[in-house]
C-alpha cells in the first residue's frame, strides 16, 4: 500500500507533465494561437448604431409636436391632411392656406407637419378661413405682369386676355393706323393707344372717316366691342364736325361787325385758313381738322378773303389757345386690319409705370395684332391665362402716377383677389414685397374674374358667421328684387340706387359709356 510520500510523488510527476505539455507545444511543431473575442463587441456596436439611425429617421418622417406648437403655427396632419391654425393651445380647422397665411404674422409663420395621433386629444375650435380663398399664391420669384394683352375673340364683342412677359408674338400697330369697332351702336375709332368716337349721324360719321382717308371703313361691318374692351384704351377726343363757342353770333371788333365762326382765307397761304372767335380772335386752320370744321354749317359758309395786313388793320388779334383737340390726327390715316381674334390692345406696365405714363392717360397702351391667330389668347373659364400658370400683383389706379389703388393678387388661373389692407405686414403674410407690386389703370383689372377679398379680419372669421352673412345679402337681396317687381320701373335692371354698374366704372359706369350716352357732341 503506497504510503504518503509516494503520493507526494505521484502528485508532483503529475504537474511537472502538465507544465511540460502547456510549455512544449504540440508534438507535430504547430502552435496555435487564440482568438481574441472583439468580433461580439463590433457585432453590438454596429446594431446599437443601427438602433440609432431608425429612431432618428423615424423622429423626421413622423415627428411630434415642438415646444412652441400652441401659438400661431399651421399644423398639418399626415394621414388626413387636416389643417388647423393653432391659438392659445386650440387648434382650429382652416380651410385654405392663404387663410392661414393672414391669421399668422409672417415672422412666425411655419408649417408643422405631424402623425395624426399627435393632435388627439387637444382642444378643437371652431373653423376659420375665407370661402373661396385660393390655396396656391403665386411665388414672388415668377411673377409675370410686364405685358397684358387683350383680344377681341370674335365678331360678337366676346375677348381673350393673357398676362405675359414675352411681347414677340404680337405686332405694334403704326401711330397713323387705326381700326373701327361698333360699341351698341356707336362708332369709334382707335388709333394707337387711344379710342375716338365718332358721330352718331351716318352720314357725317362716313364723312369724318373719308377726310381721315379710312373711308373703307363701315360700322355695320365693324367688329363688335364691349364696353370693357373699349376701356383699356385711353379716352380721347371725339371726332366729328368742330363747333365754335357763339358761332353764328355778331361781334365787334375795332367799330366793324363780324359773325363767330367765320372762315377767314389768308391769300398768301392755301393750306391754312383762320376762324373768327367770339373774343374777337383769329384761330388757325389747316389740314383735317380744316376739312372737319367744313363740315358744319358755318364751317360750309365761302370764306372772307383777307391779307395780313387787312387783318392787322381790322383789328384781330391771334387766339391764346388752339380750337384743335391735341390728340387729334394731323396726317392721314390708313386702316389696320387683322385676322379674326387677331385684334388686340396690349398694356406695357414697365412704361405706364414710369416717367411717361404720369401724364399721358394712353402712356404704354397700344393697338396690336396677331398675324397669326393661333399665338393669340385663347378665351378660358376665367377669361384671362396667366404665363406658365404664374401670377400677378397689381395695384390698379385711377389716373396716371396716382399712388393709390386697390391691389390685386392674380392667381395662376387669371381670378384676382382683391386685398383691401394692403400694408408691408399683409404683403409679407402673403409672400410678397412691396417692390412686387406693378400698377396697371383701373380699367385693366376689369379683365379679369374678380375673387373674394383677402384679409386677415375676414380671414378670422367663423365659417358659420361667413355662411349667415351670405344667407343674410341673399335674403336682403330677394326682398329688393321683389320690392323692385311690385313698383316696376327700372329698378329691376339696376341695382337700387339707379347708378350704372358697367364694367370698368366701379358702380358709376365706365368712361366709354358714359361717352355712349348721347352719342358725342361731334357730328350732331
Amino acid at each position: 500500500m503506497a504510503n504518503k510520500k509516494d503520493l507526494q510523488e505521484a502528485q508532483n510527476y503529475s504537474r511537472a507533465r502538465l507544465i511540460t505539455a502547456f510549455t512544449s507545444g504540440m508534438p507535430d511543431g504547430k502552435e496555435l494561437t487564440p482568438r481574441k473575442g472583439l468580433m461580439p463587441v463590433a457585432v453590438s456596436i454596429g446594431l446599437t448604431a443601427v438602433m440609432v439611425l431608425i429612431s432618428v429617421f423615424y423622429g423626421i418622417i413622423s415627428p411630434g409636436l415642438p415646444s412652441d406648437w400652441g401659438n400661431n403655427k399651421l399644423i398639418v396632419g399626415k394621414d388626413t391632411a387636416s389643417r388647423f391654425v393653432s391659438v392659445d393651445g386650440v387648434l382650429h380647422p382652416v380651410i385654405n392656406t392663404t387663410s392661414a397665411r393672414l391669421l399668422i404674422p409672417a415672422s412666425e409663420y411655419r408649417v408643422i407637419t405631424v402623425d395624426d395621433k399627435e393632435l388627439e386629444g387637444i382642444p378643437v375650435g371652431s373653423s376659420v378661413g375665407i370661402v373661396g380663398a385660393p390655396d396656391i399664391l403665386p411665388n414672388r420669384s415668377r411673377l409675370a405682369s410686364r405685358h397684358m394683352v387683350s383680344c377681341l375673340a370674335d365678331d360678337q364683342g366676346a375677348t381673350a386676355s393673357v398676362v405675359t412677359d414675352d411681347p414677340s408674338a404680337w405686332r405694334k400697330a403704326g401711330d397713323a393706323q387705326a381700326t373701327l369697332v361698333n360699341v351698341d351702336g356707336t362708332g369709334y375709332l382707335i388709333i394707337d393707344g387711344t379710342r375716338h368716337r365718332l358721330p352718331k349721324d351716318p352720314s357725317t360719321r362716313d364723312a369724318v372717316l373719308r377726310i381721315l382717308g379710312v373711308g373703307q371703313l363701315a360700322l355695320d361691318r365693324a367688329p363688335k366691342a364691349s364696353v370693357q374692351w373699349l376701356d383699356l384704351f385711353a379716352g380721347g377726343s371725339d371726332l366729328g364736325t368742330m363747333s365754335i363757342p357763339g358761332a353764328g353770333d355778331d361781334i365787334e371788333v375795332d367799330g366793324r361787325t363780324y359773325v363767330v365762326g367765320t372762315l377767314i382765307a389768308d391769300p398768301s397761304n392755301d393750306s391754312t385758313m383762320y376762324v373768327v372767335l367770339k373774343d374777337g380772335t383769329l384761330a388757325p386752320l389747316s389740314g383735317l381738322a380744316l376739312d372737319m370744321y367744313q363740315l358744319n354749317d358755318e364751317g360750309a359758309q365761302p370764306p372772307v378773303t383777307m391779307t395780313p395786313q387787312e387783318q392787322q388793320q381790322a383789328g384781330f388779334r391771334n387766339a391764346s389757345a388752339s380750337v384743335v383737340p391735341d390728340d387729334w390726327p394731323t396726317r392721314k390715316l390708313t386702316a389696320l386690319s387683322a385676322p379674326r381674334g387677331g385684334m388686340c390692345v396690349a398694356l406695357d406696365t414697365a412704361v405706364e409705370n414710369g416717367e411717361a405714363g404720369k401724364d399721358d392717360p394712353s402712356a404704354g397702351i397700344h393697338l396690336v395684332t396677331f398675324a397669326d391667330p393661333a399665338t393669340a389668347p385663347k378665351p378660358s373659364d376665367s377669361g384671362v391665362s396667366v404665363q406658365n400658370a404664374s401670377g400677378a400683383l397689381l395695384r390698379a389706379v385711377p389716373t396716371p402716377g396716382a399712388t393709390s389703388g386697390t391691389l390685386y393678387v392674380v392667381d395662376g388661373t387669371g381670378v384676382a383677389y382683391p386685398v383691401p389692407d394692403d400694408d408691408t405686414e399683409t404683403l409679407k403674410r402673403l409672400g410678397f414685397q412691396t417692390g412686387d407690386v406693378t400698377e396697371i389703370p383701373r380699367a385693366w383689372i376689369n379683365v379679369f374674374r374678380t375673387g373674394v377679398s383677402l384679409s386677415s379680419k375676414d380671414a378670422s372669421l367663423q365659417i358659420s358667421a361667413q355662411n349667415d352673412a351670405v344667407r343674410n345679402d341673399d335674403e336682403q337681396t330677394g326682398d329688393k328684387q321683389t320690392g323692385a317687381e311690385q313698383t316696376g320701373g327700372d329698378a329691376r335692371h339696376g341695382n337700387g340706387s339707379g347708378r350704372s354698374t358697367a364694367p370698368g366704372g366701379e358702380g358709376e359706369g365706365s368712361d366709354a359709356a358714359r361717352d355712349s350716352g348721347d352719342g358725342g357732341s361731334a357730328g350732331d
